[in-house]
């Protein structure tokens, strides 16, 4: 053992730790701990780590892991035990141990949570969000928890559950009724009520065998006057499985853009005159929590160098063609991350000779709206605050080979972000003589407050990545002859992507920001809280999404206390729309949810989101894998549609999106009538006009129109979203690269959605434009596509991007033999509003400086010197991008920011 310091007797709480103590102590002597209980447990492990007994921490937390798991006769027993103590539980950095056991103890909760599957109350039974019993470990109070709070617990937010790829996995297999108690739960948390539909979107489609009443029950949960513009306007009225029609929609956005008084009441008065049965969710000007579990998340991102030498290769070829466009891979495994109900990734886009590529932040209506027939432009929208990086890739310091000769500098593109906002050449990672520094090649912080761009494109900088000058046929022979530096390209083609090539891809890093654009670590960092979150809602994700009963059926481990609401449950676990849609893991339990769990899910007060256009798109994406059909289970879809709180969507969906879902229940009239309706305030006048179209006629939930806001917060807020683009990819598009087109490499998400804000998914490409000294960062905005949205008449709608930030990294190489990345160069955040046409639209954040073009003599020796011939053409142009590509790959990242665009540490 080790002997505590002065400071390590603060953590002894007298009389209160003394069986504690004695019980670490006995384990030095017997291997037993002698307790049971998660408090007993907590206990003990607190003081043994203190204490620095061998072996008691890491059985303490074996034992907490497995009463996470559940009994095989009451599976939700520990995750109500672990809840009622969870103040016990350590801080993520408070030990070694602390950070993998919280992530163990919140994937089994998750799991458990997604297996639970109550079902929907007979008319005389309780509602499906009555409280639940639930115990209370050993030394706890005792108090009555509602299943919606444990679902808020280890779903806490929904950008966060959809943007982590197990904790969505595990929401989409949320019962229904589980999905209805984590929309309904106020504490839920949001970027945008957005993510919340979106969220319930990703469980209708993960859950095609929802009737139409629990559809109904789901929607009903969502506050329709949280969502954005976009999922409000543009997306809600093409929701096919939502219950709203056409006209109700009208009705309702016009109730929505009332502010709260005499006027808003009178419309509503005249809607429920009207006919129109709305739930008070959609109306609710309450708004729920604003924020983002992983804010300060790092998501890794790259671009594999095969890609990326595709792409180059493919324009080279073309020689004329468009720009190309590569797409960042997440590492966490998602295909994008979720942000105010889009869809967010990194991109790297460039055009054929450009002297540049384009670094983007994609942002589009997520897959599960897309097949909803949402036009072509939905609006503006953005990913709330965040910062995307592109690496520089691993070049010797001194040699003067970067782009600049310095580094790189202040990227060009962006228009409209704040001063500061972009870097160049700073460094975040040391390192001694010989050894790599990290080194930053282009940075860019997006402020969710003002910069907005069409959904489905993407927000960055065209010239973001410099390009080396394309290399001389006797420049590229002399090369070849001397042998190429090991981690140098391998082809003419990636030849002027070398700054950025690193370890075979393009990387980056994505992180959201919390309040006033602080992080809440650096890219790179083991964020301890993060991965905290991350394990504990992929194990409740997972319960939740397995249980098929009602929220009624749930049995507290204490007989004696009051049950929990299934929503709350669903809630803690699928706290977010957002995040969720942005986690493939996530997003996949979400689809596994129950009609009754996604339900109780979007009608839970604590089911947070970026926007209401997310929790619309949550449902959007739910229907879709679930293989909703129209006609088929309209009550099921109409009852989760009509948990979605139009009034709260953005104006992108309102005006843009909504009267495109075909499996929405609003049809045009109805759409016209709730954008006025939703447009009434104050909320009072709002409420009378709501009440009169309900007179005439107009059935529509006050989720619809009055429903309060969604907490805002998104877990992955702060979190970096790694990205790359790899380098084969560029050579590729750079070989078959046309001439005078625009080559456009989308970045890749690691680990592989697209990020999702505001109802649309958003990634990074790079664009290069033959000839240019500096390719084009980009953040790309697309509205999904489980959306079902068909485009009609090239419609348009402006997007603004939630607040992110995109990185592009740059390498270089200290010393001899050394392999330190650094960071450098720039950090990228969207400032504007974006026209969205198709479904998407991009917003430059920067430049990325590439290297000289190799003349044509030093090309033709590289490939008089054995260069393959489909490689040859495409090396010179690839070597202007060797400051970015870092084995084998341009990469970076894309990080959703909190509020103000403010990161989280």
């Amino acid at each position: 053992m080790t002997r505590p310091g002065p400071e390590g007797f603060k953590q002894v709480n007298g009389k209160a730790d003394l069986p504690h103590a004695r019980s670490a102590v006995r384990f030095i002597y017997t291997g037993e701990l002698g307790v049971s209980s998660a408090a007993d447990l907590l206990g003990v492990r607190r003081l043994a780590c203190y204490l620095g007994v061998e072996g008691a921490v890491e059985a303490c937390d074996s034992a907490l892991w497995a009463l996470a798991r559940g009994a095989p006769d009451n599976p939700l027993s520990g995750v109500q035990e672990l809840f009622a103590c969870r103040q016990l539980l350590p801080e993520r950095d408070a030990d070694p141990g602390a950070a993998p056991l919280l992530d163990g103890i919140r994937a089994a909760c998750q799991t458990q949570l997604a297996a639970h599957k109550p079902g929907y109350p007979t008319a005389t039974a309780a509602s499906p969000t009555a409280a639940l019993p639930l115990a209370t470990a050993a030394r706890c109070v005792a108090a009555g928890v509602p299943l919606g709070e444990l679902l808020v617990w280890v779903f806490p937010d929904a950008p966060s559950v959809l943007s982590d790829p197990a904790a969505k996995a595990r929401a989409m297999r949320l019962s229904a009724a589980s999905l209805e108690a984590l929309l309904t739960c106020d504490a839920f948390a949001t970027d945008d009520e957005a993510s919340v539909l979106l969220l319930l979107a990703e469980w209708l489609g993960a859950n095609p065998a929802a009737g139409s009443e629990e559809r109904t029950r789901l929607c009903r949960c969502i506050r329709l006057a949280q969502l954005s513009g976009v999922y409000l306007q543009g997306v809600l009225p093409l929701l096919r499985w939502f219950p709203i029609a056409v006209n109700e929609h009208r009705v309702l956005c016009q109730a929505l853009s009332l502010p709260e008084g005499p006027e808003r009441e009178r419309l509503l008065e005249q809607v429920a005159t009207a006919g129109y049965e709305w739930p008070p969710s959609w109306v609710s000007l309450a708004a729920r929590p604003q924020s983002r579990a992983d804010v300060g998340r790092v998501y890794g991102w790259s671009v594999a160098q095969a890609d990326l030498e595709r792409e180059v290769a493919k324009l080279a070829a073309e020689a004329g063609g468009g720009p190309a466009s590569l797409r960042g891979a997440f590492a966490c495994g998602a295909p994008c991350l979720v942000a105010r109900g889009l869809e967010v990734h990194p991109k790297l886009q460039y055009g054929h000779g450009d002297d540049g590529a384009g670094v983007y932040l994609s942002c589009w209506l997520p897959a599960c709206l897309r097949a909803c027939n949402v036009p072509t432009l939905l609006g503006v929208s953005n990913a709330g605050s965040c910062r995307l990086v592109v690496w520089r890739g691993p070049q010797r310091a001194g040699t003067g080979s970067e782009p600049g000769g310095d580094g790189g500098g202040e990227a060009a593109g962006g228009s409209g972000s704040a001063a500061g906002s972009k870097s160049a050449g700073s460094s975040i990672r040391g390192g001694g003589a010989g050894r790599q520094a990290r080194e930053v090649a282009y940075s860019y912080q997006y402020h969710g407050e003002r910069d907005f761009w069409p959904v489905g494109s993407g927000y960055g900088a065209s010239r973001a990545l410099p390009l080396l000058p394309a290399p001389t046929a006797g420049a590229a022979a002399a090369e070849a002859a001397e042998g190429a530096a090991a981690a140098a390209p391998s082809s003419l083609l990636l030849s002027r992507w070398a700054p950025y090539l690193h370890e075979g891809r393009i990387s980056g890093t994505l992180e959201w920001l919390g309040p006033q654009g602080a992080a809440q670590g650096y890219p790179g960092d083991d964020l301890t809280a993060s991965a905290l979150r991350d394990s504990l809602q992929t194990a409740c994700q997972a319960r939740l999404a397995t249980y098929r009963g009602t929220a009624t059926e749930l049995r507290p481990f204490d007989p004696s206390l009051p049950r929990v609401p299934l929503g709350e449950l669903m809630a803690w676990a699928f706290p977010d729309v957002p995040s969720v849609l942005s986690n493939m893991r996530s997003k996949a339990h979400l689809a596994g949810v129950s009609t009754t769990s996604l339900e109780a899910l979007l009608s839970s007060k604590s089911f947070a989101t970026d926007n209401e256009a997310t929790v619309l798109l949550l449902l959007a994406e739910w229907l879709s894998s679930h293989q909703f059909q129209p006609g088929t289970e309209d009550a099921v879809r109409d009852r989760l549609c009509r948990c979605i709180r139009l009034d709260r969507l953005s104006s992108a969906y309102l005006f843009g999106v909504l009267p495109l879902l075909p499996w929405f229940p609003l049809t045009p009239a109805e759409h016209r009538v709730l954008c006025q309706a939703v447009s009434v305030t104050p909320a009072e006048e709002r409420q009378r006009v709501c009440g009169k179209l309900r007179s005439l006629g107009y059935d529509w939930p006050t989720a619809w129109t009055m429903a309060a806001s969604r907490p805002p917060p998104r877990l992955d807020a702060g979190r970096v979203h790694e990205w790359s683009i790899s380098a084969e990819e560029i050579k590729a598009e750079l070989a078959a690269w046309a001439a005078g087109s625009t080559l456009s490499l989308q970045a890749a998400l690691d680990p592989g959605p697209d990020v999702v804000a505001g109802g649309f998914e958003h990634g990074v490409c790079i664009e290069y434009e033959q000839g240019s000294d500096a390719a084009m960062v980009k953040l790309t905005c697309i509205l999904p596509i489980c959306l079902d949205v068909t485009y009609q008449d090239r419609a348009q709608f402006i997007v603004r991007p939630g607040p992110c930030r995109v990185r592009v990294w740059k390498w270089v190489v200290e010393g001899e033999g050394g392999a330190v990345r650094r960071e450098a160069a720039v950090e990228l955040v969207p400032q504007k509003h974006l026209c969205l046409e198709a479904g998407v639209t991009q917003v430059s954040l920067g430049s990325l400086p590439l290297l000289p073009a190799p003349t044509a003599a030093a090309a033709a020796a590289e490939a008089g010197e054995g260069a393959a011939s489909a490689a040859a053409p495409s090396s010179p142009l690839l070597s202007r991008w060797s400051p970015y590509l870092h084995e084998g790959r341009i990469s970076g990242t894309l990080e959703w920011l909190g509020p103000q665009g403010a990161a989280q540490g």
